[in-house]
């Protein structure tokens, strides 16, 4: 069961466009329309974290960019909350190089009406971390991932060797990813549980732990768990707040917005 969500208005943000946008890569540089179709801009929104929650981050920043061309100049809160929304994405998927790129273009597009907004986000973009370029077999892993094949993404990182604590960490990530996508739930938070503890003791603690916290919480919330999931989304919620209030607010809408599974009697 995937979670459906209505994301409220939590930014007050900028006024109008910078004059020249940052695009990453996989994204189409276009011309935002001066007036904004609300309604396209919200399907391609819960088009892109759709995507976002099964792994498709390529497809979902697609979608999050027609979503900001949708919104347009007419709605420019709606418009900034897509930019967030696909860098996030991007740095969710260890993309750094693209995701900090597109943060800079949403402190650009905030920075006018709230600064505190566009120096957030610079923070976030800084503590943004890589895959290890040197586990290449992550890349197939995560193409699997990406293509809703986790049989095979849970084969293929079985059999990975890592070169790193780092890269067992994402190995683990990945091979938890992969059981949330087989329903094994219980299996997938053992695996977070230890992909966290390999990212501390890599010295990425700071990175690892809202990171495997989000995913837990979206494992649950996938499995109709939501007292566990809310647990979940306020602990990333409370790691990231100071440095990170939109993804903070993002964590508890999503809590808000969990459906439990109906036990059959």
């Amino acid at each position: 069961m995937r979670l459906q969500v209505v994301f409220p208005v939590i930014l007050a943000l900028a006024g109008s466009a910078c004059a020249s946008e940052r695009v990453g890569r996989g994204a189409t540089s276009m011309q935002a329309p001066s007036a904004g179709d609300a309604v396209s801009g919200w399907r391609y929104y819960r088009a892109g974290e759709r995507l976002v929650e099964s792994g498709k981050t390529q497809d979902a920043a697609v979608e999050f960019r027609k979503a900001e061309e949708a919104f347009g100049d007419k709605y420019i809160v709606e418009r900034s909350m897509a930019i967030y929304a696909r860098a996030r994405a991007l740095d969710l998927a260890g993309r750094c190089t693209e995701a900090q790129d597109i943060y800079h273009q949403y402190a650009d597009f905030v920075a006018d009406r709230e600064p505190s907004s566009a120096k957030a986000a610079l923070r976030v973009a800084a503590t943004c971390r890589e895959v290890p370029a040197d586990d290449a077999a992550l890349t197939t892993v995560a193409v699997s991932l990406r293509d809703g094949d986790y049989s095979g993404a849970l084969s293929l990182v079985e059999r990975i060797q890592p070169s790193s604590r780092l890269g067992d960490a994402w190995r683990l990530y990945d091979r938890a990813q992969a059981l949330v996508g087989l329903h094994r739930t219980d299996e997938a938070l053992a695996s977070f549980e230890t992909a966290e503890q390999r990212f501390s003791e890599a010295g990425e603690g700071e990175r690892g732990r809202p990171l495997v916290e989000w995913a837990k919480g979206r494992a649950l919330a996938d499995a109709g768990r939501c007292p566990e999931s809310k647990r979940a989304f306020d602990g990333y919620a409370r790691l990231v707040r100071e440095r990170d209030p939109h993804g903070a607010a993002l964590a508890t809408d999503y809590a808000k917005n969990c459906t439990e599974v109906e036990s059959s009697q």
